[in-house]
């Protein structure tokens, strides 16, 4: 294996000029800082190893000359050289590789790609070759361009570790070149695929060919039976019409009969009818009479009830009044007993003021006695001589100049005292005027607060009032508007009941037997819990058009009575025998055996509106379903008789079907149809219905009469909301006079109050302030006192011996500190009479009996509005009881009347009876009429359905006159059910209908005509001649009907044979020759188609298997060398074994000293380590000669730098040539040589290198 020795460059990106690198070593590391043409030389190298324009970051080849990007190109042209060299790097080769490839040795290849314009040329050794011999070359020295096994991009590290499994198959299809087979692989697949769908579509062709073979076969034996059978069955479809014909004609001849002898009988009942129903028109009358008079008598009922709703909401109103005033009178009274108390309270006071004055007056009074009195006492024991009087004013002198100091401090201070003091009074007396004026102020503050109260409880009574008439306000708007929508509602209904009931015409003596069959009803379930009722009268037609219909498939079921058991049925025939009450039928629920609804039934869509018969009927309760199948089955309902006729015998399957005009198709072939009593009896549905309106009626008249009462509170409505209105104007006002109240007196009081307050207490603390400078000063005086008084002691020493004191002070004491004292206590009593005076002026202003008499004023004033309003009570009272009084009067009228009424209905009711008993004796025979009527139109009916459906059938019956043009084919009005045994063949009903319904008219045309056809009945098997009993005739005509459905059945199952079943027989056989042949072609096609596709898959396997095995054996012992740690653990698993390429590879790494995690969850270095052991392994197979990485250490820690340049350092000593770009010098630092590339500075930025070989530098 040789290396890359030399890199050449000219003007190749920013290399400018020509430039060669190398040589390389085993491990060499390009390096220089960013922006500087690192990359560019791994574009050179991947542009001279055949790279697309698309990798080596241009949009077009010319771009990669130098400065070409700035529009400067240095040169028309660029090339990269790279010269191979089989020179063993290190001569590390071994003997065995030395030896093979002794003759290679030393030989070197120059490999040249050149950009000219924009255009490659590619030359070897300077020859000029194509691509694909280039690349030829470059794959036989190993180096793969597609599998780019030789170098890895920059970031293409953090790339791989980021693919999934599937991307992961990708890289080895192309390493392992098994991507190359990927197209031809696809194409024969599908081939293969393609060749054996071919063959399994002739396989199955040749089995429908075979089936219709066997089909042809069977076919040609089918026809010959068929005509047998259809011959049989002509046969005896003749017999039975001339059974059938044979037997009408003489059951005609004996309803004939009959019917003649019950028209004689019917006229004498009806005369004694008659005479009867003109003595209830008497009676009627008479009771109309009494009727209108109970009418009048209900309009003046009204006309007083319309007075009553006038007068009561006045007398209310009235009442309310009265009720108001009462309770302002009771406020009234609080308020003038509250001012009567306040004027109590202000008199006691007074005479408490007048009284207290009046004894400190007597007590002054008692106090100058007692002063003049003392003075009296004493005498003048210690007045002086004149002599004692002299020496006691000289010593005073003597004291007065000693004691000046002292004197003018006294002097001083007692003149600030007196200040003082008389501070002390004003303060005082202002204080004592302040609590005078609190005591006013909180006494008005509190009369207004109680006329507030009064005030506040009269608005929150109103406001109580208010509410509760705006409450019966809104009641009462809301019923009188209810009750005028609901009395257009009602009346609307009434309306539209009046004339559905106006249009119905139902007859009145069926209505009354069905009355007295509700009589049954009605006993029967008070009797017995268990009875539900009839079941006519829990079910509904959908819509009216469904009426006769039903009514023709139930028949006498609707009559039926549902009971819940067997056991209550017995019950309730054994209860109707008791009371001789005409037998009924009833349906048990726990005993009748319904049959089972067929769903699949109401999936047909053909004929159009289809429906079951059970999905058009409406039932109530639940629990009569059972009852209500029993009696309709699985009968389907159409629109038209033909439709009816088609779905019943028109298929293999047949169909019980009955038509809207009640033509009943059963499944034997039976068809009967509609009749006059048919749609009387379908009349019943009506009947019920115009019940349920008349009891809907009479509902809505109660109803419309309660709404046209609540309808007359208009007026009540009126005055309430008059009265209302008036309360609220009170409302408004009484709140603005509280407005006022709170605003403008109580609040201006109380701030007055709180004023005043404010006031007092700053009294206090300049009395406070004051008094402590007295008391102060006192002190201050007393000592000045003393000083002067021991100057004094000392001057009067000798004097006071002389007259008998111990100092002078006690004779000054004696004779001036009684004046004194006498003094103060006058003061006293004056400042106290002058306080009580003020006081009692004060109160004697205040006039507290003005509000008493305002009070007094208001509460006689509301007594005399009082009187009035009980008056206007009272008279409306009296007016109220005065209608109420008529109203009951005219009420005791009208029930008079109604008895008298009721009377000649309980009369009316008994000649009812009588006519109900002469008429159902009437509708009786008119029954039996109408029923042999009935039967002799069904005969001739009968009879027309079967020449007809003979002529439709085409049997050719034998006549004696006539012929079968004769016959009408006209369809008329319905079918009897005496053909409950005649049969048509399959083909009449295939055949499209002509017929039209026909009038009755028409009808009677039809039958005269057809009463001149004679039969011949020789023909007539003798056996079939002469049967007298009804059961026999029936049990004949069964047997032959038995005979040709059997043979029609037989037949329906038959297909039509075709005749040309021979002819068909020889095209099938050609085609099975042709068929086998085609596919014996097509399976020796799939099978050669195969075998290719499986050459190919097995050499796409081989390849990709054995680049998988050999990466996988590898990668383990890869990651523990780059881990540097036989711990770790790295392995590949293929998802698909069979076809590996088809889809991923999963690839899993263990980390040194961790657990198992998957790759998404490794650490960004434990990622770039895997996937650069995944590299390494897959460039272990089909090895490059050198292995080129852009920065593969970008992601990786130091620790991890180290283990990769280690691992790279030792491979390349064992002949892997790597070179690197790298910008860490933990890394570079391993490497053998260094190729430094740095940038110079130009228009464009160029490129140049220096190299630096390592291997002779110490690794210290």
């Amino acid at each position: 294996m040789g290396y890359l020795k030399y890199i050449e460059l000219e003007n190749f990106k920013s290399y400018k000029g020509t430039v060669k690198i190398g040589p390389f070593k085993s491990f060499t590391a390009i390096i220089g800082p960013n922006g500087s043409g690192k990359s560019n030389m791994m574009d050179a190298i991947s542009f001279v190893l055949g790279e697309s324009t698309k990798n080596l970051r241009v949009k077009k080849l010319s771009d990669l000359i130098h400065g070409a990007p700035i529009g400067k190109p240095a040169s028309n042209r660029a090339s990269v050289s790279f010269v191979y060299s089989y020179e063993q790097i290190d001569s590390v080769l071994d003997e065995e590789n030395r030896e093979t490839l002794q003759d290679e040795i030393g030989k070197e290849i120059k490999f040249t790609r050149t950009v000219i314009g924009s255009s490659s040329e590619y030359r070897i050794d300077g020859k000029v070759i194509n691509a694909i011999d280039y690349q030829t070359e470059l794959e036989k020295i190993g180096i793969y361009l597609r599998a780019k096994n030789f170098l890895v991009y920059q970031g293409q590290v953090e790339s791989i570790a980021i693919k999934n499994a599937k991307e992961i198959t990708h890289v080895f299809e192309e390493i392992s070149r098994s991507i190359e087979l990927k197209e031809e692989y696809e194409k024969l697949k599908t081939e293969m695929e393609k060749a054996e769908h071919e063959t399994q579509a002739n396989f199955q062709k040749k089995r429908g060919v075979a089936a219709q073979k066997k089909e042809a076969r069977l076919e040609k034996e089918e026809a010959e039976k068929y005509q047998r059978l259809k011959n049989e069955m002509h046969e005896q479809e003749l017999q039975l019409r001339l059974f059938q014909l044979y037997y009408n004609e003489k059951a005609t001849e004996d309803v004939n009969d009959e019917l003649d002898k019950k028209k004689s009988e019917i006229k004498t009942i009806e005369s004694k009818r008659d005479k009867v129903d003109e003595e209830i028109k008497d009676k009627k009358k008479i009771h109309g009479q009494k009727n209108r008079e109970i009418s009048k008598l209900d309009e003046k009922i009204k006309e007083l009830e319309i007075n009553l709703a006038k007068k009561k909401p006045q007398f209310i109103k009235a009442k309310e009044n009265s009720s108001h005033i009462q309770k302002k009178m009771e406020s009234l009274k609080t308020c003038r007993d509250s001012a009567l108390k306040a004027n109590d309270a202000h008199l006691n006071e007074i005479k408490q003021i007048e009284e207290e004055l009046n004894n400190l007056q007597e007590e002054r009074m008692e106090f100058e006695k007692n002063i003049e009195q003392e003075y009296l006492s004493q005498g003048i024991s210690l007045e002086l001589r004149e002599s004692q009087m002299r020496e006691y004013q000289k010593l005073k002198e003597v004291v007065a100049q000693r004691n000046t100091q002292f004197q003018d401090q006294l002097d001083s201070l007692l003149r600030e005292q007196k200040l003082d003091q008389d501070r002390l009074d004003n303060e005082t007396r202002k204080r004592n005027d302040a609590n005078l004026k609190i005591k006013q102020k909180e006494f008005e503050l509190e009369e207004q607060k109680l006329k507030l109260n009064k005030l506040i409880e009269y608005i929150n009574n109103t406001e109580a009032q208010i509410s509760q008439q705006k409450q019966l306000e809104v009641q009462m708007n809301e019923e009188i508007e209810k009750a005028k929508v609901l009395c257009v509602d009602y009346e609307n209904e009434y309306a539209k009941i009046v004339n559905e009931i106006g249009d119905a015409k139902i007859d009145k003596s069926e209505s009354a037997r069905n009355q007295k069959k509700s009589e049954t009803i009605e006993q029967l379930k008070k009797k017995f819990p268990g009875v539900h009722g009839r079941l006519i009268d829990h079910c509904e037609p959908v819509h009216r058009k469904y009426q006769l219909a039903i009514t023709k498939v139930m028949g006498r079921s609707m009559d039926a009575i549902v009971v819940d058991c067997e056991k209550t049925a017995r019950e309730c025939i054994q209860f109707m025998k008791e009371q001789r009450i005409q037998s009924e039928t009833f349906y048990p629920l726990d005993f009748i055996d319904a049959p089972t609804l067929d769903e699949r039934l109401r999936e047909i869509r053909d004929p159009k509106h289809t429906k079951m018969l059970f999905d058009v009927i409406k039932f109530n309760p639940p629990q009569i379903k059972k009852a209500l199948l029993f009696a309709v089955g699985n009968c389907l309902v159409c629109e038209t008789d033909e439709d009816a006729r088609n779905l019943a015998f028109g298929s293999s399957k047949r169909h019980k079907v009955v038509s809207l005009d009640g033509t009943l198709f059963q499944k034997s072939g039976l068809i009967s149809g509609g009749s006059f009593e048919l749609r009387q009896k379908a009349k019943r549905w009506d009947e019920k219905q115009m019940e349920s309106l008349r009891k809907r009626k009479d509902h809505l008249t109660e109803q419309l009469k309660e709404q046209i009462k609540i309808k007359r509170k208009e007026p009540e409505l009126s005055d309430l909301r008059a009265n209302l209105k008036g309360l609220e104007y009170r409302l408004k006002y009484s709140k603005q006079n509280q407005d006022k109240a709170e605003r403008d007196q109580i609040l201006k009081l109380e701030n007055e109050l709180e004023q005043t307050k404010k006031e007092n207490l700053g009294h206090d603390p300049k009395i406070k302030e004051i008094t402590d400078r007295i008391q102060e000063r006192s002190i201050k005086i007393k000592n000045i006192k003393l000083d002067r008084n021991k100057i004094e002691d000392e001057v009067f020493s000798n004097f006071c011996h002389e007259i008998g004191v111990d100092n002078i002070r006690i004779y000054e004491e004696r004779e001036l500190a009684g004046q004194q004292e006498t003094v103060k206590e006058r003061m006293a009593f004056k400042e106290k009479e002058t306080r009580l005076k003020t006081q009692l002026e004060f109160e004697k202003s205040r006039d507290t009996l003005k509000s008493y008499n305002k009070w007094e004023k208001d509460l006689k004033e509301n007594e005399k509005e009082l009187v009035n309003l009980k008056k206007e009570e009272d008279v409306l009272k009296e007016s109220i009881s005065e209608i109420e009084s008529q109203i009951e009067s005219k009420k005791i009228q009208i029930e008079e009347l109604r008895t008298e009424a009721t009377n000649f209905e309980t009369d009316i009711n008994e000649l009812k009876k009588k006519l109900f008993a002469n008429n159902k004796e009437v509708n009786d025979f008119r029954k039996k009429i109408n029923s042999i009527e009935a039967k002799l139109m069904d005969k001739k009916l009968e009879r027309h359905a079967i020449l007809k459906n003979s002529k439709l059938d085409l049997i050719d019956l034998p006549m004696i006159i006539g012929s079968m043009d004769d016959i009408n084919e006209e369809e008329l009005a319905s079918q009897p059910p005496a053909l409950q045994n005649m049969n048509t063949t399959s083909e009449s009903f295939k055949a499209p209908s002509t017929l039209n319904t026909v009038s009755t008219q028409d009808q009677t045309v039809i039958f005269e005509k057809e009463a001149q056809i004679k039969i011949d009945y020789k023909q007539l098997d003798t056996e079939f001649l002469n049967i007298e009993s009804e059961d026999d005739i029936e049990r004949t005509e069964l047997r032959i009907s038995s005979r040709v459905s059997e043979l029609r059945e037989i037949l329906q199952n038959f297909q039509i044979p075709n005749h040309r079943v021979d002819e068909k027989l020889d095209t099938v056989t050609e085609m099975w020759e042709s068929t086998t042949a085609e596919f014996d072609k097509a399976r020796l096609q799939a099978k050669k188609a195969r075998s290719s596709f499986m050459k190919i898959k097995q050499e796409r396997y081989d390849r990709f298997i054995k680049c998988f095995d050999h990466i996988n054996s590898r990668i383990d012992e890869i990651y523990k060398s780059l881990c540097m740690n036989q711990g770790a653990q790295a392995s590949l698993v293929l998802e698909n074994v069979e076809e590996p390429y088809s889809e991923g590879i999963i690839y899993n790494c263990v980390a040194p000293g961790k657990r198992f995690r998957q790759m998404d969850n490794l650490s960004g270095g434990e990622k770039t380590v895997a996937a650069l052991a995944l590299l390494f392994a897959v460039r272990s197979f089909n090895p490059s000669p050198f292995f080129v990485l852009d920065e593969v250490d970008a992601a990786l820690d130091n620790t991890n730098i180290g283990k990769v340049a280690n691992y790279i350092k030792d491979q390349s000593r064992k002949g892997l040539q790597c070179i690197v770009i790298s910008l860490k010098e933990e890394f570079f630092q391993h490497s053998d040589a260094l190729i430094g590339v740095y940038p110079v500075a130009d228009e464009c930025i160029v490129s140049k290198i220096l190299s630096l070989d390592l291997t002779d530098i110490s690794e210290e």
